[in-house]
């Protein structure tokens, strides 16, 4: 490597390192102020060990989010968990929340809201459930511009994140049913307290 090529190296990783500390900090910045505003201060969100570790766990999932609107929703979601006394009764069960929210896109939330706004908690798998499911591939399809077959593939991926379940069997179709878990709830209650999803 020439010394140019060595210096043009160093100011790309410098600009890289400047960029990521430009977005992260003015995130983490406006989170705090979010938090200030939604009734819990900053010492409150760090003053015990599990809501400090909730509250790291909350900036690197702010680090990697894709846009301003999901770094909202993880704000909330730590509003939320200290207003309701979740983060504080079920340490674990919340930063498992926390940790599955930060893995999603803002459009995987806006389908769990449409889910949510469905009622898709159906515990049988009934008929009902699949035409709900029908409808809200639609929906999707319409909102997000993309194919129906898109929306179901996007949907289907996000069984991995525990808020969305299907009926138990071989391959998933598009006719396979499918709900909103448990986990699913929590979410959404939690965002509730700040964020209203719909």
């Amino acid at each position: 490597m020439t010394g140019l090529e060595s210096t043009a190296a160093g100011i790309a990783k410098w600009a890289v390192k400047r960029g990521y500390e430009h977005f992260t900090i003015q995130r983490l910045e406006k989170a705090l102020d979010r938090a200030e505003r939604g009734g819990v201060s900053i010492v409150e969100l760090c003053e015990s060990e599990h809501r400090f570790a909730h509250f790291v766990h909350m900036v690197r999932a702010l680090e990697k989010c894709s846009n301003q609107e999901m770094a909202d929703y993880l704000m909330d979601l730590m509003i939320g968990g200290v207003r309701s006394g979740m983060s504080d009764d079920t340490p674990d069960l919340f930063q498992i929340v926390l940790g599955r929210l930060g893995s999603l896109t803002c459009l995987e939330v806006r389908v769990i809201a449409q889910m949510h706004s469905m009622q898709m908690y159906d515990e049988s798998f009934s008929s009902i459930a699949r035409e709900k499911q029908e409808r809200l591939i639609s929906c999707l399809s319409q909102q997000t511009g993309f194919d129906k077959e898109l929306v179901w593939n996007l949907i289907k991926s996000m069984r991995s994140s525990g808020f969305i379940e299907y009926e138990q069997g071989g391959y998933i179709e598009s006719s396979t049913p499918l709900r909103l878990t448990n986990l699913s709830r929590e979410l959404i209650s939690l965002l509730h307290y700040q964020h209203q999803l719909l």
